[in-house]
């Protein structure tokens, strides 16, 4: 996907082109079936250090106390989690925006389109998937 930006500068001109690629992501979105104004409450951690990734864990076992269930999945740059317990968007937002080591970016393009969404590396299990009939679904995402 071609981008072409134009910036100003000490009264010059500056024109820039690059070509970004786009692919498609397969993946969970936050919107539950059973309700589309509620929202499963998905975690996208950019960090693999112990201290840190332990610290929101123990973040998301303190505030989703009603959550039955939760999968915790490594990623090339962090952890995803999930904690099944629903939410609106806005309770969803302000629980994530509290949350440690959360990406920052991923939550404010989450609420922006009114959902979250974590690309699928492994597999969620079976049974998971069955009993809380899990939003899949693709979007495109940019590499950069």
């Amino acid at each position: 996907m071609p981008k072409l930006q134009l910036a100003f500068k000490n009264n010059k001109i500056f024109l820039s082109f690059t070509i970004q690629k786009v692919r498609k992501a397969i993946g969970i979105y936050s919107i539950t079936k059973s309700n589309p104004l509620k929202h499963y409450a998905l975690f996208d951690l950019d960090t693999k250090e112990k201290d840190k990734v332990l610290k929101s864990i123990r973040y998301m076992h303190k505030k989703c106390t009603k959550a039955q269930d939760f999968f915790i999945c490594e990623t090339k740059n962090g952890f995803h989690m999930i904690a099944f317990q629903k939410y609106t968007l806005i309770e969803l937002g302000k629980l994530l925006l509290l949350c440690p080591n959360i990406d920052l970016s991923w939550l404010a393009i989450g609420l922006k389109r009114g959902y979250w969404f974590l690309e699928n590396y492994k597999e969620l299990p079976k049974p998971l998937q069955e009993m809380y009939n899990l939003n899949y679904g693709e979007v495109e995402r940019i590499d950069t």
